[in-house]
């Protein structure tokens, strides 16, 4: 496995690492580009360029509300800095729920969410007067579906390579119907419009990392209104998206985070959304990112792979379940370039990229160079958040970001989560997440 080598941080010696492998990655030694303001649309800005990107933590209430570890999190990012906070995954229905412990907002606890936002909002007026922005996301887990802590996986169609993977038994899996599908758009709405009234400025329809609306956009196999012709695997992501747009007016601000590519093997009948392992090909993608623009989209997340099946895709590591069959380097410049297709495509659109976190101190001078050069607009940071949330104020104030502070991408932050548990950094963040480390080892 090729790791982030010692001798890589220094900085000649980073970039003759990337020379080596003759990718067009960029470098800026000025990263003031970072603290520029960025409106988003919708009445929005953002007081920076820096975002944190959704992270589930897997440490809500049963009844789906927050819980006092989930609201030690947010305080930490809302201390932090970034300009824009990307919720993690908020929950449309019990059945659509990954863990039992996931957010899950209804009308019985939307009273804790709204004192969570407040508090949230409440912990940032205390350390600066420019407002964030806090965008939460909405999903149907799909496949990955486990409300109740075993799995009871709802697909989209019978993913062969996905199915053989996950080593669980034929029967256990369900396919959603058309008729289940048609419910869906209502309950994207009435969960926005919860979200809404607790305080978030707007909501994201989740459709990437082989959830059920990200999966169907590569549902070519599936017969019925929603598979099979583009226009009907787009179908319920374009129509959920428009009733919420609809639902929840203006000064609001609706967007999706979307696969650009899933890298799953093509097979006769199925090419892969976004193209198949290996070989990209965004046309689909970019035409639906149009369609959902011309809806009235302003800002939007991209991201590429699927975390359950194919994690070297969409967060390299040094440490991992498998030895990934490409360098870090070679993923990272997939998603850059991927960022970078959007924003040449649609260059008014505000374009959230991925893909940083791996390069640790470097990072904000990789994204500065991607901003200055139009590739993307926002720095988008992932796991660095559980273990830096403050890599935005460093960035601000120190122009630079402490080796001493970075995400390592070691994978404890998974392994925790994978192993049942609540998902955080056990090497920075030690007080909480340390003791959960050694007693999941302990009990092997």
């Amino acid at each position: 496995m090729q790791k982030f080598k010692y001798f890589m941080y220094d900085k000649n010696s980073l970039l003759t690492y990337i020379k080596d492998f003759n990718l067009p990655l960029g470098y800026q030694d000025d990263i003031s580009i970072l603290k520029e303001e960025v409106d988003l649309g919708d009445g929005y800005t953002s007081p920076n360029r820096m975002a944190i990107h959704p992270l589930e933590g897997c440490d809500g209430n049963f009844d789906g509300s927050p819980s006092e570890l989930s609201l030690r999190r947010y305080k930490r990012y809302a201390r932090g800095g970034a300009g824009l906070i990307w919720f993690e995954a908020i929950a449309i229905c019990e059945e659509s729920r990954a863990n039992p412990r996931q957010l899950y907002i209804t009308e019985q606890n939307k009273e804790e969410f709204k004192k969570f936002v407040d508090e949230i909002r409440k912990t940032r007026s205390e350390v600066s007067s420019k407002k964030q922005v806090l965008i939460a996301q909405l999903t149907h887990s799909g496949r990955y579906s486990k409300p109740n802590g075993v799995a009871s996986p709802i697909c989209a169609y019978d993913n062969v390579e996905l199915r053989e993977s996950s080593g669980m038994p034929e029967n256990v899996f369900t396919y959603a119907t058309d008729e289940y599908l048609d419910t869906l758009p209502d309950m994207f709405v009435k969960t926005a419009l919860l979200l809404k009234e607790a305080g978030f400025d707007g909501v994201d329809i989740k459709a990437c990392h082989g959830y059920l609306l990200g999966e169907l956009l590569s549902a070519y196999e599936r017969e019925g209104k929603y598979g099979g012709f583009f226009e009907n695997r787009i179908k319920l992501l374009a129509h959920s998206f428009k009733k919420v747009k609809e639902a929840c007016g203006d000064n609001f601000i609706v967007t999706t985070r979307l696969n650009l590519f899933d890298s799953y093997e093509k097979t006769e009948t199925n090419p892969g959304w976004g193209g198949s392992i290996n070989k990209m090909d965004l046309t689909e993608p970019i035409k639906l990112i149009g369609i959902l623009k011309d809806m009235g989209m302003k800002v939007i997340n991209v991201t590429m792979g699927n975390p359950y099946h194919n994690p070297h895709i969409n967060r390299p590591y040094n440490a991992g379940g498998y030895t990934p069959p490409e360098h870090p380097l070679v993923s990272l410049n997939r998603l850059l370039e991927g960022s970078a297709h959007v924003k040449q495509e649609y260059p008014d659109l505000i374009v959230v990229g991925t893909g940083y976190s791996w390069f640790r101190q470097f990072a904000p001078h990789i994204a500065a160079w991607e901003i200055a050069n139009n590739r993307t607009d926002i720095m988008g940071m992932g796991r660095v958040a559980l273990a830096y949330p403050d890599f935005a104020n460093d960035i601000t104030n120190h122009n630079r970001m402490f080796p001493h502070k970075v995400c390592l991408s070691c994978s404890l932050c998974t392994k925790i989560m994978r192993a049942g548990r609540v998902a955080g950094c056990p090497v920075r963040d030690q007080e909480v997440y340390l003791p959960i480390l050694r007693e999941v080892r302990q009990n092997g």
